[in-house]
């Protein structure tokens, strides 16, 4: 948010799709895509990384956190951090995820291209 007078003001910030939004910061991303569901990605492609911002109840959209996508020599991985993580789940059972702090919360999955090939394999598609 731009500061005003001792206000602070959102910046207008347009979308891929030509419609604009209020946002708390204007987001330093490549590409800005809203989707349906009122949440908004920004892309970044020099970082590998999407960005996700939701609204708050002002409609002000805000930072929630982004996805990377790494690649060592032997693995690959997407990772996920924001600080709005607020329930996790894993083929529809919840886990435990720390409360009390607003500190940046971290998820690590590990890719393994193996596994969807057998998939595909077994499957009967």
């Amino acid at each position: 948010m731009t500061e005003l007078k001792g206000e602070t003001k959102p910046e207008l910030v347009s979308t891929i799709t030509g419609n604009w939004y209020k946002f708390e910061r204007s987001p330093q991303v490549d590409l800005l895509l809203d989707l349906p569901n009122k949440m908004i990605l920004g892309v970044s492609t020099s970082i590998s990384s999407i960005e996700c911002y939701i609204p708050g109840s002002d409609d002000v959209y805000y930072y929630a956190g982004d996805l990377n996508f790494k690649q060592t020599e032997t693995s690959y991985s997407v990772d996920f951090h924001g600080r709005s993580i607020e329930s996790l789940s894993f083929n529809n059972e919840k886990i435990q995820v720390p409360s009390g702090s607003d500190a940046l919360s971290d998820v690590r999955i590990g890719l393994d291209v193996e596994k969807s090939i057998n998939w595909f394999k077994n499957s009967k598609f």
